[in-house]
């Protein structure tokens, strides 16, 4: 099972509204919850299963006007430890990713307007090389990796 629902809004951390957190940590870490205890009987009746959760890099690093959103994330990514731990033995494997999508919704604020040197910003980011692989890699503070095969 891949629990990936989110949602995001970019806001100062005083002008984010009751609303606005309850339905962050409704979305991204009750709904990562109620979904992972909902397939936890049926795993554990079929001798074993498998969940990934959809964390993010703002949650393990911090992003200014992501503030409810990174915890959301980084509380994902707690849930999906403690998960982890209880569902070993269980033959249930749990385990999360933390991918990063540029989009021109997001580009700007992630980048603050890098240019890019290779042949497209795309490939900057893939690479690591580049004004934008460098601000990923300020935003991550880790190095890049590539997406995981199932």
């Amino acid at each position: 099972m891949v629990n990936n629902a989110g949602v995001i809004d970019f806001a100062p951390t005083d002008q984010i509204t009751d609303e606005q957190w309850r339905r962050m940590i409704s979305v991204t870490l009750d709904g990562t919850f109620f979904m992972c205890r909902a397939a936890w009987p049926i795993f554990t009746a079929q001798g074993g299963g498998a969940i990934v959760n959809t964390t993010s890099n703002a949650g393990f690093a911090g992003n200014e006007l992501l503030v409810h959103y990174g915890a959301a994330k980084l509380a994902v990514a707690g849930l999906t430890k403690a998960l982890a731990q209880e569902g070993g033995p269980l033959n249930i494997r749990v385990n999360a990713i933390a991918p990063m999508a540029v989009t021109r919704m997001n580009r700007e604020h992630f980048f603050k307007g890098a240019t890019t040197e290779g042949k497209n910003w795309r490939e900057d980011i893939r690479s690591g090389e580049g004004s934008h692989g460098a601000a990923l890699r300020r935003l991550s503070g880790r190095p890049l990796a590539r997406a995981p095969r199932y």
